[in-house]
């Protein structure tokens, strides 16, 4: 055991991700034993419109649904409004500035992404860089933090990448209050592209959860534009619709 692992394990307090109930440093898991099986029970959940579990669902927002649609990687399912493990999880990546919940992020979705481009035949270890679109100034304000920018930058830690910030968010209104003509509006006037080299390379754009898909779009026409390759965006959550 190293002088850093025996200091947490001496003065920091392990809790699960979804109660936050204390849990023993030895336990592999980030989660404790009686929500383990609501997790598990969640993983279990089906597209409501293709009927695949979140491995094998390749349907994407209607804003995306062109003919040359990019794969996304997510790694669970998400229902607004509902009680479950994955909710309690995005509420606390949005609004509390908790390591342990980025962390345990990142990781599932590192492993969802080697999964996936090993299934796609993609070399995700060529060439490629990670990046993120920002949080709005005023939800920095109100949180302290931004948490796209602290799951992209775990994210690329654990894959062993680079995070390069390539955009900057001038919008002012949240997505979640707008219908879904409103957020393809709203993300189209929110984010303007970096004064970045990401020629010829390959990108892994991270985000929280997607649910119309505008934010992802909008980065994706950014990103092409400034001479990106192959863009992949990797969410934690999808929505189930």
């Amino acid at each position: 055991m190293n002088v850093i692992e025996y200091i947490k394990r001496s003065f920091f307090t392990r809790k699960c991700v979804i109660c936050d109930e204390v849990i023993d440093y030895k336990r592999q898991k980030a989660i404790c034993d009686d929500c383990s099986s609501l997790w598990l029970d969640h993983l279990d959940i089906l597209c409501e419109k293709c009927g695949y579990d979140i491995d094998y669902c390749t349907c994407t927002p209607s804003t995306l649904s062109r003919k040359n649609k990019p794969p996304i990687i997510s790694c669970v399912f998400y229902k607004p409004n509902v009680n479950s493990p994955v909710n309690y999880i995005v509420y606390k990546l949005k609004r509390e500035y908790l390591l342990e919940v980025i962390d345990f992020c990142a990781q599932v979705m590192k492993e969802k992404t080697i999964m996936h481009c090993k299934r796609l035949n993609i070399d995700y270890r060529n060439n490629f860089i990670v990046t993120y679109p920002p949080r709005r100034k005023s939800g920095k304000i109100k949180y302290g933090y931004d948490h796209t920018k602290l799951l992209a930058k775990a994210y690329a830690k654990k894959m062993g990448m680079k995070v390069v910030s390539c955009f900057t968010n001038i919008g002012r209104s949240e997505q979640k209050t707008l219908t879904k003509h409103e957020r393809v509006i709203n993300a189209a006037n929110s984010y303007r592209i970096n004064d970045v080299d990401i020629q010829g390379k390959n990108v892994f754009l991270i985000d929280d959860v997607i649910t119309s898909g505008a934010t992802v779009k909008v980065c994706m026409q950014l990103l092409k534009t400034a001479g990106a390759k192959m863009i992949i965006p990797v969410t934690y959550a999808k929505d189930t619709k």
